[in-house]
């Protein structure tokens, strides 16, 4: 068998078609491709371009400071401590974050509190830390100990239950 009868008896006309397909298809996805690139490129550089510039953050709301004061007093004297009130999961890390920084001393480090506090499981370390920075409960000492931190002395930590247990 020669020519097309041999093309038939070999099931050729469907394979030529299967290929012709094929390659129809590529070129069509390959025009369509080529369509969109232009705003594909566009797009990209745009989305590079936000990546780049730094986002703006929420503030985070100020903390709760209040001058301790005995109840039925309108005000209280400056020289009082000042107050911070935290949450319930908020003052067990800080407990926790105090037993810590108790092991060094005066002056601690946040690098190793974090790496101490993840190695017990704490739960947030970073998160929990920085609330307490913003908050003024840990402040950075200045001079030759500058990058390393200590507990403010002069605010009092109370837990919301007990401001709640109280009015």
């Amino acid at each position: 068998m020669r020519g097309l009868s041999a093309i038939t008896a070999a099931n050729g006309w469907m394979t030529t078609l299967a290929g012709l397909s094929i390659v129809f298809v590529g070129l069509c996805v390959l025009a369509v491709f080529l369509t969109y690139l232009v705003s594909l490129l566009a797009w990209w550089d745009k989305l590079v371009e936000r990546l780049k510039t730094p986002r703006h953050r929420p503030e985070i709301q100020a903390p709760q400071v209040t001058a301790a004061a005995p109840s039925g007093e309108a005000a209280a004297p400056a020289s009082l401590p000042k107050e911070i009130v935290l949450g319930p999961e908020a003052l067990e890390a800080y407990h926790a974050f105090k037993l810590l920084t108790q092991r060094e001393g005066q002056a601690f480090s946040l690098s190793k509190l974090i790496e101490q506090a993840e190695k017990r499981g704490l739960p947030r370390p970073h998160y929990h830390l920085n609330q307490f920075l913003l908050q003024g409960l840990i402040e950075e000492l200045s001079g030759e100990d500058q990058g390393f931190y200590r507990w403010a002395s002069s605010l009092v930590v109370r837990s919301e239950e007990t401001i709640h247990a109280s009015t």
